[in-house]
């Protein structure tokens, strides 16, 4: 299942260390601060193919993630939500 993660602050390597665990194909990761998706990317050692995003919207339409976890800003989860959905 091809997967990515909005979001690399706090809580995000609980979201990636789930995703590695199940086996999911870790596609991309965003964040609005780069550093920070690129910091989880290495923590995790993901692969090269694992690509790096500031902008959702850009990642969601190239990548075409079939799971996606929010760990972004609270106030941000329901927007970013529908636009996962649509």
């Amino acid at each position: 299942m091809r997967y990515a993660l909005i979001g690399c602050g706090r809580v995000s390597g609980c979201h990636v260390s789930a995703a590695v665990e199940n086996g999911l194909k870790i596609v991309a990761l965003c964040d609005v601060v780069q550093s920070k998706a690129e910091a989880k990317k290495k923590e995790f050692s993901l692969p090269d193919s694992t690509r790096i995003y500031a902008d959702y919207h850009e990642m969601l339409q190239k990548e075409k993630p079939q799971l996606v976890a929010v760990a972004a800003q609270s106030g941000s989860h329901a927007q970013i939500a529908l636009d996962c959905i649509e």
